[in-house]
């Protein structure tokens, strides 16, 4: 009986490892929906597409795609002091690709990232590769920074609904605390997509607000749509 059960078993977990494969074929051509969570808002999605799982939305990439892709150029092209960085604070962790390219870049930093959603967290853990040392919190972010206490040498806000930055993230208060919670020569990068007019506006707003706030501020365009907004605090 124990051998018939391992074997079924086994035959089960062949078969689910075929079906798999047929999926990762076929997200080449097009992408498969392969996790729906319909009571988020926005609705949450894993697609697997070109063979590696994204989280999206219905209108916006969340995690990997092109958002990772963003980041990784902005990454490459803006002058971080990545050796000398130890502590990284990310609002909006995601199911953890920009941390994977924070990693890359320093594998001796510590990352606390912070994400609102439990469902996103739970996928994190049961779909995509593990940040080796980060630590997630469940938590909002406009709370978390005004209840942390340490500070972070580099801070990555990556805060949406779709495609939108909650106006609550860029406010001269927000921006205030996150000045104070970052040492010197430490930087914060601020993801923030511009395609509409109005989202051009509040690029300008936001970058206006930074200039007042920071010592040293610059951008970085990428994909035609993400701008990053890099502030860096004097040492």
């Amino acid at each position: 009986m124990t051998n018939t059960i391992n074997t079924n078993k086994e035959t089960q977990a062949s078969g689910l490892g075929f079906l798999f494969y047929i999926k990762w074929v076929i997200s080449w051509v097009w992408p498969l929906v392969i996790e729906v969570d319909a009571s988020a808002t926005p609705e949450l999605e894993i697609v697997l597409t070109h063979g590696k799982k994204q989280l999206h939305t219905r209108v916006a990439n969340y995690s990997y795609g092109n958002l990772e892709l963003a980041f990784r150029r902005c990454f490459e092209e803006v002058s971080l002091d990545w050796e000398g960085c130890r502590d990284v604070l990310m609002l909006g962790f995601g199911v953890g690709s920009v941390a994977h390219l924070v990693k890359a870049r320093n594998p001796s930093v510590n990352i606390t990232g912070v994400e609102l959603d439990q469902r996103i967290i739970d996928w994190y853990g049961n779909h995509f590769d593990i940040v080796d040392g980060a630590e997630v919190v469940c938590a909002d972010a406009s709370q978390y920074v005004q209840d942390v206490k340490t500070t972070f040498d580099l801070i990555i806000v990556d805060l949406y609904q779709d495609l939108d930055v909650p106006k609550e993230f860029e406010q001269m208060g927000f921006l205030s605390r996150l000045n104070e919670l970052i040492t010197p020569g430490g930087a914060i990068i601020f993801n923030k997509v511009s395609i509409s007019e109005q989202q051009k506006q509040e690029f300008g707003d936001l970058l206006l607000k930074c200039s007042e706030l920071f010592n040293e501020v610059t951008t970085n365009e990428q994909l035609g749509m993400n701008r990053f907004i890099v502030s860096k605090r004097s040492k």
